[in-house]
């Protein structure tokens, strides 16, 4: 890390920080400034809210994820279809298309 800080900052400059205290670098100056001390808070609520809001995001039904797992391996099963316009014409879904001037 003191290699990124262009030599400017020691090791002992980064251990001896007090809580809350950072140094930075901006451009090509190094600055130290002091940062809001962290919140004081139940870890068992913030662990609560984390879960529940993970829940709320990202959960879904064993089913619906086995269903969309599903889905997604059928994809490969299913047989080439043959895209070309002489197959369309041949099945009766397209007409041939003849440019006028080449009559």
């Amino acid at each position: 890390m003191t290699k990124d800080m262009r030599g400017k900052v020691k090791p002992e400059d980064l251990t001896c920080l007090e809580l809350a205290e950072a140094v930075g670098r901006i451009g090509t100056e190094m600055v130290r400034f002091r940062l809001p001390p962290p919140l004081e808070a139940d870890r068992t609520d913030i662990r609560d809210r984390i879960i529940a809001q993970s829940r709320e995001r990202y959960y879904r039904p064993m089913p619906e994820v086995r269903r969309m797992v599903r889905r997604r391996s059928e994809r490969w099963t299913v047989p080439f279809r043959d895209l070309s316009a002489e197959s369309r014409i041949a099945a009766g879904g397209v007409e041939e298309f003849v440019y006028d001037e080449f009559r």
